[in-house]
């Protein structure tokens, strides 16, 4: 979790008698992963862990963030070009929806999300060649954004992109999850901490 280069080669090197990159990479890619309750128990195992610790709810908050995980190759799923705001630039990386439990000395994950790019889950590009191939796709980022208003209702008559434009989730919906999550999970905490500001409920 706290490499900066999550490379499976990284990984097998960094581990205890671990050395075998593809043996780590099928315990990876071929184990029968059930993310969801793994993740649960996980979380029900640091509540139960910290519970003596833990302060008045008014003095816990849930805080909600993005952050890039930048990767060497394209051959990761959902792996796409996404906009590095401190440094300007696209790194090729995964960009995740996170939010994390603070509770005075505590603090834990408590789950994520992917963001995918509207170009990426849609498959924006190819759906506008081949359902208009005399239209040039425009590279500066205005003309660009004005050309999607423009095709938009076009590619939208065609049912398979039309599946996938209903599938994209922004960040705020996908911050909205997390927050459904967290209390699910009986977390309980006043204020949300997120990229759009400070929310203050009961909760």
């Amino acid at each position: 979790m706290v490499l900066e280069n999550k490379s499976i080669t990284n990984i097998a090197r960094c581990l205890w008698k671990v050395r075998i990159k593809t043996n780590l990479s099928r315990f990876f890619s071929e184990s029968p992963w059930q993310q969801k309750q793994i993740n649960d128990r996980r979380v029900q195992q640091m509540k139960e862990a910290v519970k003596t610790y833990r302060r008045r709810r008014d003095m816990a908050a849930l805080i909600i963030d993005d952050t890039l995980c930048e990767h060497a190759g394209d051959l990761f799923e959902y792996v796409a070009r996404h906009y590095h705001h401190a440094e300007d630039r696209y790194p090729l990386s995964h960009n995740l929806v996170t939010s994390h439990y603070v509770c005075g000395q505590i603090r834990f994950p408590v789950d994520f999300l992917i963001y995918r790019r509207y170009e990426e889950q849609t498959r924006w590009e190819e759906f506008v060649k081949k359902l208009l191939p005399d239209r040039q796709i425009p590279k500066a980022k205005k003309a660009r954004q004005q050309f999607h208003k423009e095709v938009a209702p076009l590619l939208l008559l065609d049912e398979e992109f039309r599946a996938a434009h209903e599938q994209f989730k922004t960040k705020i919906t996908l911050a909205k999850i997390l927050l459904e999550q967290a209390i699910d999970h009986n977390l309980s905490f006043e204020v949300v901490l997120s990229m759009g500001g400070i929310w203050r409920k009961n909760l």
